[in-house]
C-alpha cells in the first residue's frame, strides 16, 4: 500500500495541464518512480495507491499492470469514501466502491 502512484501510470495525472512557472509549462508527472521500480523488481500481485484524486476522472483508469503487477486506486474527487474491492487471486478484476 503506497500513497502515491506509480510513475506514468493512469493513476499518476494531476490536473496542472496549462499551469507556467516563469513561462515554463509545469511537470506534472508526480508518480513515484521508486514505486514502478519496486513493482518491477518485487512483483507483488497488486499494489494499492492514492494521492492523485483527480486522476480517474483525466485519465478514466483506476488500474494499470506494471510488470506482473496490478496498480489499484481509489481515487475519488467527491466527499464519499471510495474502497478498492478485489480479491487476492483476480486483483485485475478489482473495482471502487464510492460510499
Amino acid at each position: 500500500m503506497y500513497h502515491t502512484p506509480p510513475y506514468k501510470t493512469l493513476l499518476w495525472r494531476a490536473a496542472q495541464d496549462g499551469i507556467k512557472i516563469d513561462h515554463v509549462p509545469l511537470d506534472f508527472q508526480v508518480g513515484s518512480i521508486a514505486d514502478s521500480r519496486f513493482n518491477e523488481k518485487f512483483k507483488p500481485r497488486a499494489t494499492l495507491h492514492d494521492h492523485i484524486h483527480e486522476s480517474a476522472r483525466i485519465t478514466g483508469g483506476l488500474k494499470e499492470k506494471i510488470a506482473e503487477s496490478w496498480c489499484l486506486s481509489d481515487a475519488n474527487e467527491g466527499n464519499e469514501l471510495a474502497v478498492v474491492e478485489f480479491m487476492p487471486e483476480r486483483p485485475e478484476k478489482a473495482e471502487r466502491i464510492l460510499y
